[in-house]
């Protein structure tokens, strides 16, 4: 029988929200802020309390979809002039879970304007009304200025929203917000910095329990939300996911482990939603201050995992790949045996990986030169010395993995790239 992980919902999305508001100081607490004022209005309106979870859901993911700080920063200004891309983006990505079809179908359409009533369509497609109602609390959200008493913002965003209503925004939901915005609440819920901890106490979201398939299916939304940010990081995850579970395999890993082991990969570099794709895609060497950002990620990916208990076995062998046995690695300076054996596999499968790739400041490295590099930091006591040899006797076996993943996922990227153009 398939192990089962019980993951609460809310903490999930609330973790993944908060890493990807990590991009951009503009834009912090934004996803959790559209998730309150769009709840609050849905309640006001008495919508169905399932549909208030998706509003939610779509509220604390809507943005996902936004690739880069600058395009980000670009959706905070109130005028828009190309919005849509993100919400395409953000529907495929998240429309493959179970849990987040709904929500992903409003966040699709969550930029389209009212339009005095033709907007019920869009690109040819019916637009949810849950999308004008993420578009609206999307919007107050962003008139909500920081640093300002936000109950002295009140009617100033009020008179906003009704100047755009009706070409931007649907009336009766409109109407909604005019009476949800009479409490001091709900501007106090909306702009306070506990906003994910207020909607975390009231809202209804139910407790996932997923088996190993289901939780495979999550780990590829991450892989995608993580690696599909630029073209250089595409076949990353997945090529380090192949290649730690094939090196688990020879190194004696049952069955269910080394399933683990490869859904682990899909997780490693989660925390990489708090790099700036401008970073990522340097093609140069990065400043000292650019790696200090870079080496964060892992510290991320430990912290963000760690709310959820069920899944610790992948966090530790995900998040610690980055670890050294000498104790010259990060975030936690980690020596010997104080490296787990799952972790010690991920640290060396990462190296490998990276190295076959192209990345914007080198070419791949030749297969004997990098077989020489990994005995080297073997040598000097960085990584495994076991496990850099049974790499080096199943290194075409391990090889053909990798390539075979890779090369699905840039088929993944690629058909990612059509679709949300």
């Amino acid at each position: 029988m398939s192990p089962e992980f019980p993951l609460p919902l809310f903490d999930l999305v609330t973790c993944v929200s908060g890493a990807i508001d990590l991009f951009s100081p503009l834009v912090a607490n934004h996803h959790m802020r559209v998730a309150s004022v769009a709840s609050a209005i849905a309640e006001q309106m008495g919508l169905p309390p399932d549909v208030q979870n998706d509003l939610l859901l779509a509220g604390a993911l809507h943005d996902v979809g936004g690739f880069s700080s600058n395009e980000r920063a670009d959706l905070m200004q109130f005028e828009i002039e190309a919005p849509h891309h993100h919400g395409r983006a953000g529907h495929t990505l998240l429309k493959g879970f179970p849990p987040f079809s709904r929500a992903a179908r409003f966040v699709r359409f969550h930029h389209v304007h009212w339009d005095s009533g033709r907007g019920v369509e869009f690109e040819n497609a019916e637009v949810a009304f849950e999308s004008h109602l993420l578009h609206l609390a999307d919007r107050i959200s962003v008139l909500i200025r920081p640093g300002e008493p936000t109950l002295t913002q009140a009617e100033r965003v009020r008179e906003k929203i009704l100047s755009q209503t009706p070409e931007w925004f649907m009336p009766d939901q409109v109407q909604a917000f005019l009476d949800a915005s009479t409490r001091d609440a709900f501007w106090m819920d909306a702009a306070s910095p506990m906003a994910g901890l207020i909607l975390g106490r009231r809202a209804n979201l139910p407790q996932l329990v997923l088996d190993r398939d289901s939780l495979m299916s999550l780990a590829n939304l991450f892989r995608r939300l993580i690696d599909f940010r630029s073209r250089f990081t595409a076949r990353h995850s997945k090529g380090v996911s192949a290649a730690a579970a094939a090196l688990a395999r020879v190194a004696g890993f049952g069955a269910e482990d080394v399933r683990l082991m490869e859904i682990a990969g899909h997780f490693h570099d989660l925390g990489k939603l708090a790099i700036p794709s401008e970073i990522l895609e340097k093609p140069g060497r990065l400043t000292a201050l650019e790696y200090d950002v870079m080496r964060s990620h892992a510290w991320h990916t430990y912290r963000l995992l760690e709310t959820a208990p069920a899944l610790d076995t992948i966090r530790v062998w995900g998040a610690l790949h980055q670890e050294r046995l000498d104790g010259s690695g990060y975030p936690f300076g980690l020596k010997g045996d104080q490296m787990p054996f799952g972790a010690r596999i991920m640290a060396v499968a990462d190296i490998f990986a990276a190295l076959t790739e192209v990345r914007p400041y080198r070419d791949p490295m030749p297969p004997a030169e990098l077989a020489e590099y990994l005995k080297t930091l073997a040598a000097a006591g960085k990584i495994d010395g076991d496990l850099v040899s049974l790499l080096a006797r199943h290194y075409e076996e391990i090889d053909s993995f990798r390539r075979e993943a890779q090369a699905d996922s840039e088929r993944e990227y690629l058909a990612f790239v059509e679709e949300t153009a």
